[in-house]
């Protein structure tokens, strides 16, 4: 199945982030202007903790003269 074109792909968006014993999910802000257009369903991912091989933060520069970005890197185990 190919990618929609009228569908971003690469956005900024802010997610927030709830963790539990079994889960870990990213839900985008319901507020971002692409989420209104498309649906948080594009955005949302799921993951089971077990799948979670690593994390970690990272932080760079949005721009050249603006603040600092964070991002988490997920290593994750995917299912054959």
């Amino acid at each position: 199945m190919g990618a929609d074109p009228t569908v971003p792909l690469h956005e900024t968006l802010l997610f927030f982030l709830k963790v539990c014993p079994l889960l870990v999910t990213f839900k985008p802000d319901p507020n971002d202007q692409h989420v209104k257009e498309f649906g948080d369903e594009l955005y949302t991912v799921t993951l089971e903790v077990q799948d979670i091989l690593q994390c970690g933060g990272i932080t760079m520069p949005h721009t050249e003269d603006a603040d600092l970005s964070y991002f988490l890197q997920l290593q994750i185990r995917c299912s054959q």
